[in-house]
């Protein structure tokens, strides 16, 4: 009977039903890549590009001459998609306008995850809450301490044309070192720090550019952020320090804990600062 069984029992139909499923399913999932594209990625006021690859051959060749011819077809407003990122362009005064005028309307404030992370999401670049973008331009536009900037700009320049090395060499480092001195001495005045500071402020720059935004710590963007971590604690030590007792405003800015006089709500928390 085994061998009847063997020899009699051909399930011809359900194997030709198999194969026609998976021949389908097949077609249906290489073929979503196609409708994902058409439906929800394909850009408007741009070029045809293949579907997934978009412009990426286009700009890695020449990004100069990518960008001028698609100026030249579309004008002030054309759409790119790179790197599996669709991104509109909008040139010109009259463009940029538009865009802020639109905020939160037509258009909403989005940043990359990596900015947003090496940033700190109360930071004014990226905090999209009105009231609170309001508090904080006017908070860190205080009246500036004229004479003491200018003699930090003094002693920079004064090292610089002291350097045996050409003034040029390692310019925007030098730069960088500049502002965030004048903004460290504005904001907790002239104690003198505990850490390599502008150290610090290197390698957490460094994340803007790091190829991958993970938070490993071999990792360029992980030691961004890891330097990010120490120059917080470092400033919320200065701030337990108490009043700064010289010109600076961060004493102005703070609400303390134990602080209950900010009826109006217009004072920094520790976050904010």
């Amino acid at each position: 009977l085994a061998k009847v069984a063997r020899t009699t029992h051909t399930p011809t139909m359900p194997l030709a039903f198999s194969t026609a499923t998976t021949t389908t399913t097949t077609a249906a999932v290489l073929g979503l890549p196609m409708v994902w594209w058409l439906l929800l990625r394909r850009p408007r006021l741009s070029e045809w590009a293949p579907p997934i690859v978009g412009h990426n051959v286009s700009f890695l060749r020449d990004p100069h001459a990518f960008f001028g011819r698609m100026k030249a077809k579309f004008g002030n407003r054309f759409t790119i998609d790179v790197f599996l990122q669709t991104t509109t362009f909008f040139l010109g005064e009259q463009a940029t306008k538009d865009v802020y005028r639109n905020d939160g309307k037509a258009v909403v404030n989005c940043w990359p995850y990596a900015l947003r992370k090496l940033l700190g999401r109360k930071n004014l670049t990226v905090v999209t809450d009105p009231r609170l973008h309001r508090k904080l331009r006017k908070k860190f536009a205080p009246t500036p301490n004229v004479p003491l900037m200018a003699s930090i700009v003094r002693g920079h320049v004064d090292a610089w044309i002291a350097a045996e090395a050409p003034m040029m060499e390692n310019f925007v480092a030098k730069t960088h070192a500049l502002a965030f001195d004048i903004a460290r001495a504005t904001l907790l005045g002239s104690r003198t720090p505990t850490i390599d500071l502008m150290a610090k402020v290197q390698i957490w720059l460094g994340g803007f550019v790091a190829f991958l935004p993970i938070d490993l710590p071999w990792l360029r963007f992980g030691k961004a952020m890891a330097a990010r971590r120490d120059l917080s604690v470092y400033f919320g030590r200065v701030l337990d320090e108490g009043p700064c007792g010289e010109a600076c405003v961060v004493d102005a800015l703070l609400l303390d804990d134990d602080d209950d006089d900010d009826t109006d709500g217009d004072r920094l928390s520790r976050e904010e600062f």
